[in-house]
């Protein structure tokens, strides 16, 4: 038998394996949707499609391989460990009731079993990479061709289009369908569910086959708070396994073993062990936690998986950000990314403080491998809480700034308020990017013939009208830029 707490942890390496697969995909379809060539004529567009789906195919194979061979190995040794694990606390019971549990021993017909639970698993898991490798093409397949409409459509510009698609993308994810019923899950999920339904079946099947090996009808059934209302009715029960008992109820017709709904199905965090009626002390009924009943404790977990499940869609939107900033190449662009990383970094601090705090108040266990994202590593959770922090600039327009270093007096602009605002950049940084610049770009003119003079500062970049001087627009200074000029 096997504690709820040991499946709960079983499939994370699994799901960590999948998750950085799932970032490193979304992270080349974010690099290729910006690099793609969008004002192709119609009658070309379908052939630049097909070059980019292609190298696009390519690499998601590749990616899917790479870990479908680390998959396998993963799958066999949960497996092989869960099955020992379970086995394990039932000889440990027996002989601590003076049974033999020679039987049990190195029988071929349990090693039997775990090899194909392994089998069996990995082919789940099989299903779910193929399902992954079509749902990754077809979802850069929808961002090139919803590109390339509201682009040549005029209805967005480009850096408009894109920024949408990226928003959309990362904050969904690689969704995975997961039933016959086409239900949609996130890849961490189904990821989740495939491995703990394939590790808990295996284990399930053992230890009906170790009842057969100890002469026995019956097993009982584990109990947990906050166990699903359907899978309440009947855990911490003894039942029958032929369900020719006239004490016992039937087994599998009572706890619908065998199917996805039932015991050892989607997500089921029960097991159950064989029982020696007069001999196996019965397990009491565990349906409480700190006095809340078992309905209380349910309705909790379902609210912190919400949360967690939030928590996780912000930090998959931050790593993409992420990325899709340091890709651009140019500034306006490059400055437009680092206002959507803002706002999304404000966002996850709020939701992991609605997270936090609904665990402190529930005195709920928060699990930390729930919410980690791969790709939403401490560089990125870095800039996250630099930017959720960053102040709102507190300047008016036309209101007096400081002095370049060559002593012109600069002012602000409505568009610069605006821009700022956005971007989570505060008044320090513009002052410190307009007095004290790591460097000073040459002026450049736009289509309307506007001079523009940009100061690089260590937190952010400003665009000074050299003269007027109105400081038109800002944006943070990205990590690179930084570092090459603070090293002349």
């Amino acid at each position: 038998m096997l504690l709820p707490d040991f499946l709960d942890g079983v499939a994370e390496p699994l799901v960590a394996l999948w998750a950085k697969v799932e970032r490193d995909i979304i992270t080349d379809i974010v690099r290729r949707l910006m690099q793609a060539d969008y004002l192709t004529p119609t009658a070309k567009w379908q052939a630049v499609k097909a070059r980019e789906m292609g190298l696009t195919q390519t690499e998601i194979a590749r990616q899917v391989a790479r870990a479908s061979g680390r998959s396998e190995g993963t799958v066999r040794r949960m497996v092989q460990k869960a099955a020992a694990e379970s086995l394990g606390v039932t000889v440990r019971q027996y002989r601590k009731a003076g049974l033999d549990t020679a039987p049990l021993q190195g029988s071929r017909a349990i090693t039997q079993l775990v090899r194909a639970g392994a089998r069996q698993t990995n082919g789940l898991m099989k299903n779910f990479t193929g399902t992954l490798a079509k749902t990754a093409a077809k979802a850069f397949e929808n961002c090139l061709d919803s590109a390339w409409l509201q682009v040549t459509s005029g209805a967005f510009s480009l850096g408009q289009a894109l920024r949408s698609l990226v928003r959309e993308l990362s904050g969904k994810g690689l969704t995975q369908v997961a039933y016959p019923s086409e239900h949609v899950d996130q890849l961490d999920v189904a990821a989740r569910r495939a491995v703990i339904t394939g590790v808990n079946h295996t284990v399930g099947e053992v230890q009906l086959q170790a009842a057969t090996d100890m002469d026995t009808d019956l097993v009982q059934v584990s109990s947990h708070p906050g166990a699903r209302p359907t899978h309440a009715v009947w855990q911490g029960g003894v039942y029958s396994i032929s369900g020719g008992s006239a004490k016992y109820k039937p087994f599998r017709e009572t706890t619908g073993y065998g199917t996805g709904p039932g015991l050892c199905g989607w997500n089921c965090r029960h097991s159950f062990y064989p029982f020696l009626e007069g001999v196996s002390e019965p397990l009491p009924l565990n349906d409480t936690l700190d006095g809340k009943n078992n309905d209380q404790v349910y309705a909790e977990s379902q609210r912190q998986r919400e949360l967690e499940r939030r928590v996780r869609e912000s930090r998959r939107q931050c790593a993409a950000l992420d990325a899709a900033r340091q890709t651009a190449v140019d500034p306006e662009q490059k400055a437009a990314y680092e206002a959507e990383f803002s706002k999304a970094a404000k966002l996850l601090k709020q939701r992991e403080a609605r997270l936090d705090a609904y665990c402190a108040d529930t005195g709920r266990k928060k699990l930390v491998d729930r919410v980690q994202v791969e790709g939403y590593n401490r560089s990125v959770s870095g800039k996250a809480t630099a930017a959720a922090k960053a102040k709102p600039v507190a300047v008016v327009a036309q209101e007096k700034l400081v002095k370049t270093p060559d002593g012109q007096h600069t002012q602000a602009t409505k568009h610069l308020l605006e821009r700022a605002a956005e971007r989570g950049v505060s008044k320090e940084a513009i002052n410190d990017a307009i007095s004290s610049p790591l460097h000073v770009k040459p002026v450049k003119y736009d289509a309307k013939h506007r001079p523009s003079r940009q100061y690089i500062g260590k937190e952010a970049t400003v665009a000074v009208n050299p003269e007027s001087g109105d400081v038109t627009s800002t944006w943070l200074t990205g990590n690179k830029t930084k570092k090459k000029y603070q090293k002349e």
